[in-house]
């Protein structure tokens, strides 16, 4: 949803997000937005490496989109992936865009 649908992050603080949820999987408990950006920012400070990837791709839309990804292993050793953003770039969109 957040990716098709460009939605935002903030999608699953939704009262109807969270009931549709509930609708698919009446056992399954969302995480805490900020309980999971704190665990994040607490195993990003504590990663000895990192590694940052960038993929610009065009919507159903044909809007264009730029997101960035940081994967790195935690404490625990294990792999993880985190969005860290993702910008819909004007129409048209080219090489010469710089951000606005």
């Amino acid at each position: 949803m957040v990716v098709k649908d460009l939605q935002s992050f903030t999608i699953v603080e939704d009262e109807g997000f969270r009931a549709f949820v509930n609708q698919l999987d009446p056992s399954y408990v969302l995480p805490k937005p900020n309980k999971t950006k704190e665990k994040t920012t607490e195993d990003l400070q504590k990663a000895e490496f990192v590694s940052l990837t960038a993929d610009m791709w065009s919507s159903i839309n044909m809007d264009g989109c730029l997101g960035v990804t940081c994967h790195y292993i935690t404490p625990e050793a294990k792999m993880a992936t985190v969005v860290l953003g993702k910008e819909v770039l004007p129409n048209p969109h080219s090489p010469a865009y710089h951000g606005g």
